[in-house]
């Protein structure tokens, strides 16, 4: 089915990736979010808890098969996921402009 408003086919992911991008829209509440995040680590780095929060980055987490040990600690998937989030939202950006934004035509003199 074709979404009217965006000319793309209308997926089962959108009910799930629709509400985050609609956060992530409003400029003021994802940026509160992480100012409220940035003053909390660095209010308990730099508190009498500051061995027990550093501690708790270190914690590891992950599966053991075997031989095979998929254990890090909980910064390493902390750090790899929102870099996988990161690039899963600048491909969707990337793949918009390409398909309905400023870079889905090029122009007669050769630039977009």
């Amino acid at each position: 089915m074709i979404d009217s408003h965006q000319g793309l086919p209308h997926e089962a992911a959108d009910s799930i990736t629709k509400p985050f991008a609609r956060f992530l829209k409003i400029e003021a509440a994802a940026g509160g979010l992480l100012l409220a995040a940035v003053m909390l680590a660095l209010g308990l780095a730099n508190s009498p808890w500051q061995e027990g929060f550093l501690r708790f980055w270190e914690t590891p987490i992950g599966l053991t098969f075997g031989s095979l040990d998929f254990t890090r600690s909980l910064r390493h998937w902390i750090n790899d996921g929102l870099m996988t989030l990161f690039f899963f939202v600048l491909s969707l950006e990337l793949k918009r402009e390409l398909v309905l934004g400023e870079l889905s035509y090029v122009s007669a003199h050769g630039t977009v």
